[in-house]
């Protein structure tokens, strides 16, 4: 950065020198042209000069602030230098200074008594081994450090006489011997954590073995006993294999780390193991700070979300139990009303929880995003057209669960309302799923509606000759009413005449009833009653197809006589 600042610098000013110094004036030059000419040039030059100047000094500091290099010996970082020595630079002095401690060291005739530090004139120290130059202190190290330079030499010669002892004794026969017993005993416990692991999945596999103690815990778990036994065996095997192995695997790394950095040989990739493993725990807990924030921003809106819901449920609810009245807002649209406001505050929080997830920010989150949105646009315009057909169902109030109801030509029960389908069941017992979209679309006939408030009128129609007198009809089909099971008394069944037909009377008797569902069955009682009560009064019911056979069967007889 600084060098290009300086080229930047000359370039500028050369081509001001071009440009207004050597180009000036009109081909005849003057005293005073002259002379502003040195005035340009001395104006440019101090210019130059302080400006180079600056950054080259700044260049230098820079340079002296961040160059620095570190002495290693046999993969051990023993101190750094800071400052140049001639054209020797902080690299090149630590690594030949790293070549004469680790040649001191490996010459065992150099006692580590003899490593001192010896003064050679003011502004230097040598440190030396016996008859070995080691190293030089010099004042640019006491001041990079920031010490006298006694006191940075003391440091010095204390710090490589450690690193010679240490490598010392780490390659020495009884060390090494040391470390192969540790390293054997390592493998031991290794060997024993495997067996360990082994019986321990042998153990815990027992209770899931056997079929019947497995049914036993299965039966703790709300509705565990209809999962299959075997798909439940199944599962925990798989689970049981993968963590036996991913503890072994864990034992193993961690058994290659402590080995290998038993030895001098190898303590680099003992130290390159375990750096994996400390960069991953150290991204992994800087992940974890760093996000703190956006969790508690997460925890704190899901907390709101979670008290809002309770809040809501607790007023719906008191509504649902009548224990809160509103004028003109009914009990059955409490349980609708509450899942659309919960589907708002989920939505909401969702939104709010949106922006604080990690990797929400990123182009393929974005895009996986846009992508699903699109996907749910496409494809749910049915579902979303059901969903608004079911809520205007609700609030049409339309039909209850356990309504007898006719939608279209089905007739049943009501069963199950979503906000996708309806689900009723015949009195065959058949179970229909007809989508909100046709049920809001087609007619709806609630039976149980009027039974709830007064009560439901059932109807039967039937046919009498003129010769029957009315008050008659009316009497027997009141009878016949009042003689079926669930047919109220008050109000009191009553009868239309509907029809004046050529040779026939028709005649509507209307019975009150609170118990819709069995609709059926009553017809059906309604229907013998008046086929009995009539024959036991010597009346024949008459229709148009009984009328035209009698009277065929009477031109035959009149034909034969």
């Amino acid at each position: 950065m600084t060098g290009f600042s300086i080229n930047k610098w000359n370039r500028v000013i050369k081509r001001i020198y071009n440009k207004y110094i050597l180009h000036s004036g009109s081909g005849r030059t003057s005293r005073g042209s002259e002379n502003m000419k040195r005035s340009w040039l001395i104006l440019i030059m101090v210019f130059w000069f302080l400006c180079t100047g600056f950054f080259s000094s700044a260049a230098v500091q820079l340079t002296g602030a961040e160059s620095s290099a570190p002495v290693i010996i046999d993969g051990t970082e023993l101190f750094l230098i800071k400052a140049r020595v001639g054209e020797l630079s902080p690299a090149d002095r630590a690594r030949i200074i790293g070549e004469r401690v680790q040649q001191v060291a490996e010459d065992w005739n150099v006692p580590v008594e003899e490593i001192n530090s010896v003064s050679s004139n003011n502004v230097s120290i040598e440190i030396i081994a016996g008859q070995t130059f080691v190293m030089t202190v010099t004042e640019g190290d006491a001041q990079a450090e920031r010490l006298p330079l006694p006191e940075l030499a003391k440091q010095r010669e204390l710090t490589i006489k450690t690193a010679v002892r240490n490598y010392r004794d780490m390659h020495g026969t009884q060390w090494l011997l040391q470390q192969i017993g540790k390293a054997i005993l390592l493998t031991g416990v290794m060997i024993w954590l495997f067996s360990l692991i082994n019986k321990s999945a042998v153990y815990l596999r027992k209770p899931i073995q056997h079929e019947q103690g497995l049914r036993i815990y299965l039966r703790k778990i709300p509705g565990g006993r209809w999962l299959p036994v075997e798909q439940v065996q199944k599962l925990f095997h798989y689970i049981f294999l993968s963590g036996t192995w991913f503890l072994r695997l864990v034992i193993v790394y961690f058994y290659l780390s402590i080995v290998l950095g038993l030895f001098p040989w190898t303590v680099i990739y003992s130290r390159q193991l375990l750096n994996y493993i400390a960069v991953i725990l150290q991204t992994a807990a800087y992940a974890i700070w760093d996000y703190l924030p956006n969790g508690l921003a997460v925890l704190i809106i899901l907390v709101i979300s979670r008290l809002l819901l309770r809040v809501v449920r607790f007023f719906f609810d008191q509504i649902k139990e009548e224990k809160i009245k509103i004028t003109g807002f009914y009990t059955e649209w409490a349980d609708s009303t509450y899942k659309i406001v919960r589907f708002f505050i989920l939505a909401i929080a969702a939104i709010s929880i949106f922006p604080y997830i990690p990797g929400s920010k990123s182009m393929a989150f974005q895009g996986v995003s846009v992508f699903l949105g699109v996907l749910f646009s496409l494809g749910s315009s049915s579902a979303v057209a059901n969903v608004i057909a079911g809520i205007a169902l609700t609030y049409t109030r339309s039909f209850g669960i356990g309504d007898r109801v006719r939608i279209g030509e089905h007739t049943g029960d009501v069963m199950e309302k979503s906000l996708l389908a309806t689900r009723i069941r015949t009195i065959k017992n058949e179970d229909i799923i007809i989508p909100n979209t046709i049920v809001f679309n087609n007619p709806v006939v609630n039976y149980s509606t009027a039974s709830k408030e007064t009560a439901l009128i059932l109807h039967a129609d039937i046919t009498l000759g003129y010769d029957v007198p009315w008050q008659t009809a009316h009497r027997l089909l009141i009878e016949a009413a009042l003689a079926t099971p669930d047919i109220l008394t008050d109000p009191k069944p009553f009868v239309l005449q509907r029809k004046l037909n050529d040779v026939t009377v028709g005649y509507e008797i209307n019975a009150y009833t609170q118990k819709p569902n069995r609709m059926a069955v009553l017809y059906s009682g309604l229907y013998q009653n008046i086929i009995d009560i009539f024959q036991a009064a010597g009346i024949q019911l008459m229709t148009p197809h009984y009328v035209a056979l009698q009277g065929q069967v009477e031109e035959g007889v009149a034909e034969k006589g």
